[in-house]
């Protein structure tokens, strides 16, 4: 669960549904992983990044911490973004 982040009025308690989630290139390989419920230049809109390995998309999670979790495709690796993450692990 995301920590509390104030949005406007509104407090924002719960990671994304997927189609508030957007990809941004990076490059070929990478993609930072965007919640787009905040202002793009605010630093809690990063929630974290996707890189394609050989065999998988990594993920990176940034949140309480950092974790990784691997993945066979990169609309799987968004999808562990939102908010069917938990049921995910």
């Amino acid at each position: 669960m995301l920590l509390s982040v104030p949005h406007a009025d509104v407090l924002v308690q719960e990671p994304p549904a997927l189609d508030e989630v957007r990809l941004d290139a990076l490059s070929e390989r990478e993609w930072r992983v965007i919640d787009t419920r905040f202002e793009e230049h605010d630093a809690p809109c990063v929630l974290g990044f996707i890189e394609r390995t050989d065999e998988s998309y990594e993920t990176l999670v940034i949140g309480k911490g950092l974790s990784r979790w691997d993945f066979t495709g990169l609309e799987e690796a968004r999808a562990f973004f939102t908010r069917n993450r938990e049921a995910r692990r």
